[in-house]
């Protein structure tokens, strides 16, 4: 999940960004028993390809996942970098997962990035899935730590349709840091054509509580070529307040499940 965007801002900004985390701590805290008798949700709800999860919500103990993403720049190519992190995946237990990865620019290791998810009790027969995840970026040559905090919330509308959503904060400590503050709501849209092909609009918003707001919207393609093997790729663009930034890319996953 590449998802950093530097941005400035001052002590209150801070203050009230870490007061959004807290709220999304406290939501964890209390309901936060793992269903591990179903773990199995009987939901097919994509991820989004840009700002993935840790993985599906409800995995089952076991589930392994490697995947990259790769992003190339479509316009001001002099000036912007490929954007690209191999990243690895696992269940710890039913509903828990964690992984690891690693972002580049170019070819330079651009951080150190860990992140842990976890699926919120669900009753049988719902429609709607819900989680938290927690994201903990060190940027590799500055002493800058990004944090994030985020209640995922999936929904299946029909056998066909699905969403995806994300809200949450990302701030950012150490002697580097420049006050990285901002609001993160995303929604991505799917629809499953047939049983190996989605497609999907992705919408990632992030509202700076001092500076520039940005938008991220990338149509996208999942195709499932085997049991274990499935591409995604689109193009869209990051829009902001001075720029319009387009961007195509693709992520290849391998994957096993768990429950074995």
């Amino acid at each position: 999940m590449l998802t950093s965007k530097r941005m400035a801002g001052d002590h209150d900004t801070n203050v009230r960004c870490w007061s959004v985390v807290g709220l999304i701590l406290a939501a964890t805290i209390v309901p936060a028993a793992v269903s591990a008798q179903e773990s199995e949700t009987g939901l097919h709800i994509p991820e989004p390809m840009v700002f993935d999860l840790v993985h599906s919500l409800g995995v089952e103990k076991g589930a392994f996942e490697a995947n990259v993403l790769a992003l190339f720049p479509l316009n001001d190519t002099s000036d912007r970098f490929i954007d690209w992190a191999p990243e690895i995946e696992y269940a710890v237990s039913d509903g828990v997962a964690i992984e690891f990865e690693l972002p580049f620019e170019d070819s330079d290791l651009h951080a150190y990035k860990f992140a842990a998810q976890f699926t919120f009790d669900r009753a049988r027969g719902s429609r709607h899935i819900s989680g938290t995840q927690f994201i903990v970026e060190k940027i590799k040559d500055d002493d800058i730590w990004e944090l994030t905090a985020l209640y995922l919330r999936g929904v299946q509308f029909n056998q066909r349709d699905s969403a995806m959503m994300m809200f949450g904060a990302r701030t950012e400590v150490g002697g580097d840091a420049g006050d990285q503050d901002e609001i993160l709501i995303n929604v991505s849209l799917f629809r499953e054509l047939n049983h190996r092909t989605v497609i999907g609009i992705e919408n990632d918003l992030g509202i700076g509580l001092d500076e520039d707001s940005h938008l991220t919207i990338f149509p996208q393609v999942h195709y499932e070529i085997t049991d274990t093997l499935e591409i995604q790729f689109g193009a869209g663009a990051e829009i902001d307040e001075d720029n319009t930034d387009f961007s195509a890319g693709f992520r290849f996953i391998y994957a096993t499940p768990g429950g074995h």
